[in-house]
């Protein structure tokens, strides 16, 4: 067998920030070899591994979540039922082009197959020997790639949304007998990607296609629609870019610079060096929370190089996690003080020189592949997507709070992303900037997190927390931020209905974890006259096994 489940018993388990821990009644991690058949064989043998441990969960009444890197901050990923460690299903593929129907052509090229248990960095590394790269993810790897676009990870490129909008059909399980192959509705014109007889060795029933609006409910799954066992992502090939690190002092007007999205403009301000023909591909600032425009900011940018002859790289390691800077400081100051924030930006940040005759240019897996390899134990980070035309509104109303109440050890950095797709990504705006407070996980920095909250609840500004990261999340600010739509057909109520549709019944217990459950995130949509009509109407890219006639009699 390629893919095997093995059980352990009960233990003890903690995330990756060490903020959650708890006791499962069983773990599973996962076992196997290379599959002889290739892929779709793998793929298959992995689904077949879930269904027996679903179907036993269920039988059981137990609570099931997988696990991959452990990296959120949330109890998205918390259980006392069944812990399935997921790094045992890491198997990267190359798309073969017998999978695709005709009219697929070239894009089947730019497609790997990836368990939903491999992490980004494992992948970073596959694709950096295929000579290929991610298109966008987050400042750092460890997550797994299912947990990855669970929560929306993001990066900081403005012309592009998050991890997963380079995903472009998910390998849905949702009970013993339930699996789905949920595609792109837009991947290739007039059709689906896969033949049939590809979605069929995948352990796919052809018979009904899948409820509509289930693809985009699943690119941020929040770990409660199944289990992702693998995604088919869109890849590119592996470019350099040019990066510019630099302190600078930043006045309102280059705030409102980036508010405007002029960020041409921005990068001349902050860093004169910068290249003048071109917008930056990434724009990251860290700004001092206690002075904003009176200390220093530190602007990462990068730049993508389309040279003929590909300059040498930079031999030196370069992060773009302040979570990294963070940490760097805390193991040479383990005696930390309130002026930590401040000793931190003018110390341990390093600038990258750019000059014609020094110049530094880096791989996309080489700038985004260094996470705090240490335990994060001493670290936090909290963060809320608002739209960019709020930028300078909502950071007077975050630095207002942070210093009338004393402070903390946290940085405020400022990431951009296009408006994300996912049925509930938090950057639901069509334009966001993602404000995360990174830094040292001290009572004061909590504190000051909660009045900051506090501040931007009262201050009427819309924005939505981080999924993974620390916030106030709650079934009353879901409802309020997801919860409004056209007809009546909400973002929240679309996800609980995929949920309902996709989901074995049997199963609603199964992935209704303590934070789905305080979230109102397990309970059934209110039916609407237009949610039926559009949960009725075929996709003809979504394909499943039909639903019995109990399940049926139950999704009614």
């Amino acid at each position: 067998m390629s893919v095997q489940a093995v059980k352990h018993g009960p233990g003890e388990w903690a995330n990756w920030s060490e903020n959650l821990c708890g006791w499962a009644a069983e773990q599973v991690t996962f076992a196997g070899r290379a599959a002889p058949n290739g892929a779709l064989a793998w793929c298959r043998a992995a689904g077949d591994e879930w269904r027996k441990l679903l179907g036993a969960a269920a039988a059981q009444d137990r609570d099931l979540r997988p696990f991959g890197g452990g990296w959120s901050f949330t109890g998205i990923l918390a259980t006392n039922g069944v812990l399935a460690q997921t790094s045992g299903l890491g198997r990267m593929f190359r798309a073969c082009p017998t999978w695709f129907r005709p009219g697929v052509g070239s894009l089947a090229d730019a497609l790997v197959l990836v368990g939903g248990g491999v992490s980004v960095r494992k992948l970073n590394r596959w694709l950096r020997a295929q000579k290929l790269s991610l298109v966008n993810s987050g400042a750092s790897d460890g997550q797994s790639i299912a947990g990855a676009i669970a929560t929306g990870t993001h990066g900081s490129r403005p012309a592009l949304g998050g991890m997963q909008a380079q995903v472009m059909a998910v390998h849905l399980i949702g009970g013993p007998d339930r699996a789905w192959w949920l595609e792109r509705p837009s991947a290739v014109p007039g059709g689906p990607l896969l033949t049939d007889e590809a979605v069929r060795a995948l352990g796919v029933d052809l018979s009904q296609p899948a409820p509509a609006g289930a693809f985009e409910a699943a690119q941020v799954h929040l770990g409660g629609l199944g289990v992702v066992n693998a995604v088919l992502l869109r890849v590119r090939p592996r470019r350099r870019f040019r990066v510019i690190k630099a302190k600078a002092k930043l006045d309102r007007a280059a705030l409102t610079l980036l508010q405007a999205g002029k960020f041409l403009e921005f990068a001349a301000r902050a860093a004169p060096q910068a290249p003048d023909l071109t917008d930056p591909d990434f724009v990251q600032v860290i700004l001092n929370p206690f002075d904003p425009y009176g200390e220093i900011a530190l602007v990462d940018l990068l730049f993508e190089d389309f040279s003929l002859v590909p300059p040498p790289l930079w031999k030196a390691p370069i992060s773009l996690e302040p979570l990294e800077l963070v940490g760097q400081f805390t193991r040479a100051n383990p005696h930390l003080r309130r002026w930590a924030v401040t000793t931190m930006m003018k110390t341990i940040y390093r600038e990258v020189p750019d000059r014609p005759d020094q110049r530094a240019y880096k791989h996309w897996d080489e700038l985004m592949g260094r996470p705090v390899h240490d335990r994060m134990g001493q670290l936090f980070t909290a963060a809320v997507a608002v739209e960019r035309s709020n930028l300078m509104r909502t950071v007077d109303v975050m630095h207002e709070a942070f210093v009338r109440h004393g402070g903390g050890d946290l940085v405020f950095t400022l990431r951009f992303v296009r408006g994300g797709e996912g049925t509930l990504a938090f950057t639901r705006f069509d334009h966001n900037v993602v404000i995360d407070m990174d830094g040292i996980r001290t009572e004061a920095s909590k504190i000051a997190a909660a009045r900051v909250f506090d501040e931007l609840e009262a201050s009427g500004i819309p924005f939505s927390y981080h999924w993974g990261k620390v916030g106030r999340i709650d079934a009353d600010k879901i409802g309020r931020d997801y919860g409004r739509g056209a007809g009546g057909v909400s973002p929240l109520s679309s996800w609980k209905a995929a949920r309902a549709m996709l989901l074995d019944p049997r199963l609603h217990r199964v992935f209704g974890g303590d934070a789905l459950k305080s979230w109102g995130l397990t309970c059934p949509p209110a039916p609407t006259p237009a949610a039926a009509t559009a949960a009725a109407r075929p996709t003809g890219q979504a394909r499943s096994r039909p639903a019995s006639a109990g399940e049926a009699a139950d999704r009614a």
